[in-house]
């Protein structure tokens, strides 16, 4: 059928039109049960439930869905085939998941679009489509929706300028002053009527609770108006202060929205308190102007009687909600339970054993960010899914470790069959930087002895650059000062980074020491903090969230010194993971600058690559070279993201780490001192809060300790045996000695490093080394047709999770 609609639009667009709709009404059960569909190429309004909607995605011409430009104009297929993931019936209901494969005659080449398909039998027993979800396979793309365009420090300037002028015109009244003119400057201001409908409804008002012009929102503010006659004026009480606390904010692209409560207080100490939303639009001299205002006063403390809800035999839509409501807080406690450093892989496996039907009957489940197996029949794919760390999944990260702060599911369409409950819509994860992603999703679910469960998931994120290609709109070109940014935010990041850990780490050395003597404090700053703000750094700066992401790293032990895992990442920038026992955290090394010398930037598309150098200036004076190469993708904000990245010493360079010589100290004598005198140091410390709590006999057994462990410290280190990197991290020892490791330890066995050459021209060739080893490629038949690629070549030893990449002998 597709087909043929193909080439009959080719010779007639409006027989085509024609032909659509016969072989719509032929294929989908439109008349005879509900039907939902989510067309591949639809932003706007990407959830059809009308026969006119589905016509339309696939030939266009329908002024109601004015992007649709027709899924079948313009092709030149000839053949198109189903590969099935896997099929489920459901009594009355059956479901399919799987790619559909459409070729070109002239180049052979297949396009692939992964489907959801569900079937109900008619009278006459065809099988008739109630269920169609269609997506692109997953890629590198962005789909947050966050803008940059309004800030959440631009909304809370507008609502502290909302409760400051109420305050204000308060006083004016009060005064006798000008309130009147006051009040009208204030709607005028804060609301949006001059640029479009504004919606208000104030939480004193009964008779006319809704007011849609400028005049009802004047009267509730200052009163005195015939035509309102409840309204005794808001803003005239007067009110000497109030507080705004928002429970929950969205921001969009050109609009914001603000949920919470609020309380104002008079002089004489009375209150009231009103639960609100704010909606927000910005106009064109770049000021938050009100478009949606609700309030409501609260409820509390009266008896709601509600009747007892009659049980159900069959799904029903609250029962539905219910079910994903389970889901997305499972999904965010997975997340809160590995910031804990708690059993999360337990977590997620309740998730799936709680929410899905892996146990009672055939399940089909097509993760969002999943490109090598992203169709899965198992319950461990599931789990793999939501926690990574399975080697038959090597690409999964783990989606519910980001962590997610909240996550929610909004149903824009419903279809209710027997026991076979489905559903189509947005969900939307935001984490603790405020970022939001926002996914298109269907769902089926099913009752059991055992509750509402899934046993259809399909997941996907709008890969909104590729439905752009396809709507023929051309997105602006990026520009070299994108990548100067960028690299000034990574260098930027390191020095504050290294800045808190520093800080961390004389804490913890003086905590052995009042560990030891019993009085030890808790404090704000730690190495969780730590481990949080490296995390965000990498999330912020680096694509793991948008898809694979190689790192080259210094000074890691030889089997680690590749890695694909934001974990990895982490562990190099701060160290502490035993997974990589030789990092020692490279910004915690005392840098205070950092400066990119490019040698050289390429742009290609929506693809930038970087080569240079980089100079680390630390605290006493030294500086440290770095060579690297940088390639950068964009997100749909336009922000440049970090896919790869290789660091190395320079050829020759007269130091093996960028820890030797840290403070330019010799060893010798003066090592011996500066040791002995931290050792007493810190002996001393200790003494005093012990004998604060009167303990003054240790004294001198303290002193003594602190000396006699510095020198053996220091014959152990400086004469003895010199551990190498591979053997592990290393550990400060009871808060008296240098949280950095001693000069002259090595770092390892060597970083092979190799000559880039020049790379001026960046075709689609690989560049070879002066070893003969393939050092960085950019090519496209490494399974991404149409993008640039990357792959490090000739590894023997590398990560566990980087097999599932691609090499370059």
């Amino acid at each position: 059928g597709i087909l043929r609609l193909r080439q009959l639009y080719a010779e007639s667009p409006k027989a085509a039109k024609k032909e659509a709709a016969t072989f719509v009404t032929q294929m989908y059960g439109h008349g005879l049960k509900p039907v939902i569909v989510k067309p591949v190429n639809s932003t706007s309004k990407p959830f059809r439930t009308t026969k006119d909607g589905v016509i339309s995605s696939l030939v266009g011409g329908y002024e109601e869905f004015p992007e649709d430009k027709g899924f079948v104009v313009g092709q030149f297929w000839d053949k198109i085939r189903f590969d099935n993931a896997g099929i489920s019936v459901e009594g009355p209901q059956a479901l399919a998941m799987g790619n559909c494969f459409f070729r070109d005659p002239v180049t052979g080449n297949e396009s692939a679009l992964e489907y959801t398909f569900g079937y109900f039998r008619d009278k006459e027993g065809h099988l008739r489509i109630n269920l169609h979800f269609a997506s692109a396979p997953y890629q590198n793309h962005s789909n947050r929706t966050v803008s940059e365009d309004i800030t959440s420090e631009e909304l809370n300037a507008a609502q502290k300028s909302f409760g400051d002028t109420i305050v204000d015109i308060g006083k004016y009244y009060k005064k006798g002053w000008s309130y009147k003119e006051h009040a009208l400057m204030f709607v005028d201001r804060m609301f949006a009527y001059d640029l479009g409908p504004v919606l208000f409804k104030p939480a004193e008002a009964k008779k006319h609770p809704f007011r849609l012009d400028r005049e009802g929102a004047l009267a509730y503010y200052r009163g005195m108006d015939e035509n309102y006659p409840e309204d005794t004026g808001f803003a005239l009480r007067p009110w000497v202060r109030y507080d705004l606390e928002n429970s929950a904010v969205i921001l969009q692209e050109k609009t914001a929205f603000a949920m919470g409560n609020y309380l104002f207080e008079d002089a004489d100490g009375g209150t009231t308190e009103a639960q609100y939303t704010f909606g927000y639009v910005k106009d064109e001299e770049g000021a938050l102007r009100i478009h949606v205002f609700m309030a409501s006063i609260p409820a509390d403390g009266e008896d709601l009687k509600f009747a007892q809800e009659p049980g159900e035999a069959n799904l029903t839509e609250m029962t539905m909600e219910a079910a994903q409501l389970t889901w997305a807080k499972k999904l965010v406690e997975v997340g809160n339970r590995y910031v804990m450093k708690g059993d999360y892989h337990e977590v997620a496996e309740e998730l799936v054993d709680e929410c899905y039907a892996f146990s009672l009957r055939p399940t089909l489940f097509k993760p969002a960010e999943a490109r090598l197996s992203p169709f899965r029949t198992s319950r461990a794919g599931a789990v793999s899914y939501f926690a990574g760390g399975d080697k038959n999944f090597p690409e999964d990260w783990g989606f519910a470790l980001r962590p997610w702060k909240s996550a929610r599911l909004s149903t824009e369409a419903a279809v209710i069959h027997g026991t076979q409950g489905l559903v189509m819509g947005h969900a939307y994860f935001d984490d603790a930087l405020g970022i939001q992603r926002k996914a298109e999703f269907a769902m089926g679910f099913v009752k059991s002895s055992q509750g509402v469960r899934i046993n259809l998931h399909h997941t996907h994120f709008p890969n909104y650059t590729e439905i752009r290609r396809m709507q023929q709109a051309p997105p602006r070109a990026l520009e070299q000062y994108q990548v100067l940014e960028a690299q000034k935010e990574w260098g930027n990041g390191i020095v504050e980074l290294g800045k808190y850990g520093r800080k961390v780490l004389e804490l913890e050395e003086r905590d052995e020491v009042e560990h030891f003597v019993g009085v030890h404090q808790e404090h704000d700053v730690n190495r969780s903090v730590l481990w949080r703000r490296a995390a965000d750094f990498v999330d912020k700066l680096y694509a793991f969230t948008e898809g694979p992401v190689m790192l080259k790293v210094t000074e890691a032990s030889p089997g680690t010194r590749f890695r694909t895992t934001r974990l990895g990442a982490v562990s190099w920038l701060i160290g502490g993971n035993p997974d990589f026992p030789a990092d020692r955290g490279f910004a915690l090394r005392p840098w205070n600058q950092v400066r990119f010398d490019n040698a050289k930037i390429s742009i290609r598309g929506d693809k930038a690559q970087a080569i240079g150098s980089i100079a680390l200036l630390d605290d006493p004076g030294n500086e440290r070279q770095l060579e690297y190469v940088f390639c950068y993708a964009r997100d749909l904000d336009g922000r440049l993201r970090i896919e790869v990245a290789h660091l190395a010493l320079p050829y020759g360079a007269s130091y093996r780490s960028m820890w030797d010589n840290i403070a330019g100290e010799a060893t010798g004598a003066a090592g011996a001192v500066k040791y002995a005198a931290k050792g007493v140091a810190g002996a001393v410390h200790g003494a005093v809060g012990l004998a604060s709590q009167g303990g003054t006999g240790l004294w001198v057994l303290l002193a003594s300790v602190g000396v006699t462990a510095a020198f053996v410290y220091y014959f152990v280190c400086a004469w003895g045996a010199k551990p190498g990197a591979s053997q592990g991290s290393f550990m400060s020892n009871a808060g008296a000695f240098p949280s950095y490791p001693p000069q002259g330890w090595p770092a390892g066995d060597g970083f092979g490093q190799s000559q880039m050459g020049q790379m001026a021209s960046m075709g689609g060739s690989g560049y070879r080394a002066s070893a003969g080893r393939t050092s960085y490629a950019q090519a496209g038949g490494l399974g991404f047709q149409g993008s640039s690629s990357y792959a490090y070549g000739n590894l023997p030893q590398r990560d566990q999770q980087v097999h599932s990449l691609k090499y370059l002998s």
